[in-house]
């Protein structure tokens, strides 16, 4: 795993919204792991205004809830998130993702349609769709996490998946829809 101070890579905290740095700091302070994810820290990366920012952590979904109150509503049944208000903004919060336990959360074509396992870290990013979704910014840290070489594949403009090609894309086909889109709309 690479670690990156956040300062190396242009990532400045101010430029951040509030809302997503004050969840982070909610989850942090209530002695959860927080980190922002995915698009936003792609997009970030590459000069791009996210559209919107995500965090995954360690609070399971009841927990999330137990922080923020009326501010959270818990939504999803393939897999459960949360919901968390701050002003007028949306913060989706993910609870870190593990491996799937059986078959029984698959169908005959091997998607899946339930998810709610539970992880870490490291799990989480294994279940990742691509490398460059699965960097993990700590905002508070001013760390990144790099578990697969993504900061790499964005400065090379490459999408690439991550595990078994074909697996993943039996899981989610999807993913093969987003791999068109981030090539037309970002540039990779």
């Amino acid at each position: 795993m690479a670690e990156r101070a956040a300062k190396q890579l242009e990532l400045n905290k101010s430029e951040l919204p509030n809302s997503i740095t004050e969840v982070i700091a909610t989850l942090t302070r209530a002695g959860f792991d927080a980190y922002i994810v995915g698009g936003g820290v792609r997009d970030t990366l590459l000069g791009l205004r996210p559209k919107d920012f995500d965090a995954v952590t360690d609070a399971k979904p009841h927990e999330i809830k137990d922080v923020f109150g009326k501010r959270c509503r818990i939504i999803g049944r393939r897999f459960q998130l949360a919901h968390v208000y701050s002003g007028r903004e949306l913060i989706e919060v993910a609870t870190f993702r593990g491996p799937p336990t059986s078959n029984a959360n698959t169908n005959q074509d091997g998607m899946i349609l339930r998810d709610n396992v539970w992880g870490d870290i490291k799990q989480d990013f294994a279940r990742r769709d691509f490398s460059i979704n699965a960097l993990y910014y700590q905002p508070l840290k001013g760390v990144v996490h790099d578990f697969c070489g993504a900061l790499d594949d964005i400065d090379n403009r490459i999408i690439r998946l991550l595990g078994h090609a074909p697996v993943r894309i039996e899981e989610d086909p999807v993913r093969l829809l987003r791999a068109l889109r981030f090539k037309s709309q970002i540039g990779l």
